[in-house]
């Protein structure tokens, strides 16, 4: 047991740090690069081609009436009572509110930018440079979040959409803006993935041609209170992460289950790959994780996987690396559908 809270001092922090200055901030500073460029590559990609394509795909809600008209967008339902005979009719109808549309390619592009704006973040934890990468992080989010506001119409940008990610990256200004200074830099990649997995996961299921509403609003907010669980399981104190973990794999089901139903070989084939590539990921990286945190809070007499705990940074490289293979096969995979 002595042996696990050397080792988790260490992986914690614990351990002195001799490597010279300029040699660790070229290190850090070589993730966020590759975000930045990818965020280029995904907005050339948008503005070249989706500019005067429509490719939103409207959302539709299952309801047990028929609408007889419409009222500023809400369904005005029959008056008449009409005898069922012991069945159930149902209808599908235009959705109003969040995911009443998704555009697939907007919300990858949007993600990276956040994935961007939270790496630059991370990597001023581990930095000298701390003052200017969190200038970097700040003027990221404010320059893309005019931007979209600016080409909503170019682009054909469903206005719940660009709210939707308006609104993350004012909470993404806060917590930059706000979060002190000896903020770990496991605490800010946990937050990175708050913000940008539950995205990634309705573009990925939008882009397979998931158009129900109900299904995208089920996968987003579960997702965002899995990695909320998360991350208040990686911040506990207690080290009894228990009942955190199971209600982290109890919110992963609405999204597994989307993806197991939809994921058929009728799709287009760039479709599959990126529904089941985003599957795999989310399962490996619970895992990974999963088993992290019980050999942490000594639950588990295992070695901790090497991939967690002895190479530092692997799993923002893998973070990386599964979404921009991602982005671009829907973006690309999409413009040539």
């Amino acid at each position: 047991m002595q042996t696990v809270n050397e080792e988790e001092i260490e992986y914690r922090g614990g351990r002195e740090d001799t490597e010279p200055a300029p040699a660790k901030n070229l290190k850090v500073i070589v993730l966020p690069c590759l975000h930045g460029v990818l965020a280029i590559v995904l907005t050339g990609l948008m503005a070249t081609l989706y500019t005067d394509k429509k490719v939103s795909i409207d959302g539709w809600i299952t309801s047990p009436t028929r609408c007889t008209l419409w009222v500023d967008g809400a369904c005005i339902p029959k008056s008449d009572a009409v005898v069922l005979d012991g069945k159930m009719e149902e209808y599908k109808s235009r959705s109003t509110g969040l995911f009443s549309a998704m555009n697939a390619p907007f919300l990858c592009l949007s993600m990276q930018v956040l994935s961007l704006a939270l790496t630059l973040k991370w990597a001023s934890t581990q930095s000298e440079m701390q003052a200017t990468l969190k200038h970097m992080s700040l003027g990221v989010i404010g320059v893309f979040g005019a931007l979209y506001l600016f080409m909503q119409p170019t682009w054909d940008l469903p206005m719940n959409n660009v709210l939707l990610v308006e609104c993350m990256y004012l909470l993404s200004l806060f917590f930059v803006g706000s979060a002190p200074k000896q903020c770990s830099s496991d605490s800010v990649w946990l937050v990175n993935v708050v913000l940008t997995y539950p995205l990634l996961s309705v573009a990925a299921l939008a882009a397979a041609g998931v158009n129900d509403t109900s299904a995208h609003v089920a996968v987003f907010f579960s997702l965002v209170l899995a990695c909320l669980a998360l991350l208040a399981a990686v911040e506990s104190d207690s080290g009894d992460v228990s009942q955190l973990l199971v209600t982290f794999w109890l919110c992963l089901l609405p999204f597994v289950v989307q993806c197991s139903l939809r994921l058929r070989w009728s799709l287009a084939s760039w479709a599959v790959a990126a529904l089941a590539l985003t599957l795999t990921f989310y399962i490996v990286m619970a895992v990974l994780v999963t088993i992290t945190l019980e050999w942490l809070a000594g639950l588990l007499p295992l070695e901790p996987p090497t991939l967690l705990m002895r190479e530092e940074g692997a799993l923002e490289y893998l973070d990386f690396g599964v979404k921009s293979v991602i982005s671009l096969v829907i973006m690309l995979g999409m413009s040539l559908s």
